[in-house]
């Protein structure tokens, strides 16, 4: 049996319609999977908006700590099932998505927590100055390859998102048990407006720790939703700003990563490698600059004995 955890705030309604319309396409037995709404302090109770009459296994929790951390831990504690199937707000599942998760764990006993393609679908068509910044919206297809690792010394771009990651119970217990008691963790995530990331990475890293396979999958295909807003030089320059000051404490605490290089070599490297590769457009280099300047921002933190993992609880 599955447990799908859809962990909302704030939602955009017809795009929540959507998600709902493909779960209610999946070929998998409707007895095999249970759905889990966690309403994380939307402004708009989402119980008293949802209609969940179309399918057998249906229920609203509420979580009011605000965050994706505590929002997915509260996720954990309700599920029911052996394996748990994260997706977000604005993902629409492909019709064999749950059913091929679950073929895929049944075939792999060793496998902890998987991934698969997170396709765009924009509601307007990307500038040539974002290109280089699509992967930071959780955008991932790297073929037609499964890909599989039993190590985690390093962390690898095709690792599993937080969109349509689906992990074996076990692995998120031990996950939440650790993080529950660890401020820094919990900070990890999106927050209502703030956009810092990494607690999806902390969640793949830990099934590593625990010995779980990581894997990323061709058969799992999910379509992205992607509004005008996010492709805005503002969004942007906060998402990549935000992105870079969360992860760069979460892999210095473990160690995969050094201090920086000395102030300016990693704004000019950044700087370099947009002209080496032809992204030539200003607008382009100002939204680049914000990754070592939040790295810079995570590592003042650390020097200042204020905790290695960016948080504004």
């Amino acid at each position: 049996m599955l447990s799908v955890c859809l962990c909302s705030h704030n939602p955009h309604r017809e795009i929540l319609a959507d998600v709902f319309a493909a779960l209610s396409r999946q070929i998998l037995d409707p007895e095999k999977w249970e759905l889990v709404i966690v309403d994380n302090r939307s402004d708009q109770p989402l119980a008293e908006e949802l209609d969940l009459d179309g399918f057998r296994h249906a229920r609203v929790v509420l979580e009011a700590k605000l965050g994706l951390a505590p929002a997915r831990l509260r996720a954990i504690a309700e599920s029911r099932a052996d394996i748990i199937v994260f997706i977000d707000d604005d993902n629409i599942l492909s019709d064999d998505y749950l059913a091929q998760v679950l073929k895929l764990f049944g075939q792999e006993p060793g496998l902890g927590v998987l991934g698969g393609k997170c396709l765009p679908e924009y509601e307007c068509e990307p500038p040539i100055w974002a290109r280089r910044f699509l992967p930071y919206l959780a955008l991932r297809d790297f073929g037609n390859r499964p890909l599989r690792t039993v190590s985690a010394r390093h962390y690898e771009n095709w690792f599993p998102c937080g969109a349509g990651l689906a992990v074996l119970r076990n692995h998120a217990v031990s996950y939440a048990e650790a993080v529950a008691g660890d401020s820094e963790r919990m900070s990890l995530g999106r927050r209502g407006e703030v956009l810092s990331g990494g607690e999806d990475i902390d969640l793949v890293l830990s099934v590593a720790d625990n010995g779980g396979i990581i894997g990323w999958d061709p058969v799992l295909s999910l379509h992205h939703m992607i509004p005008a807003v996010r492709l805005e030089p503002g969004y942007l320059r906060n998402l990549v700003y935000s992105t870079h000051q969360s992860s760069f404490g979460l892999f210095y605490r473990r160690k995969m990563r050094s201090a920086p290089r000395i102030w300016p070599i990693d704004y000019l490297a950044a700087w370099a490698l947009c002209l080496k590769q032809g992204d030539w457009h200003p607008r382009t280099w100002r939204i680049a600059m914000e990754a070592p300047k939040g790295n810079y921002e995570a590592w003042k933190r650390i020097r200042a004995g204020r905790g290695v993992i960016i948080g504004n609880l």
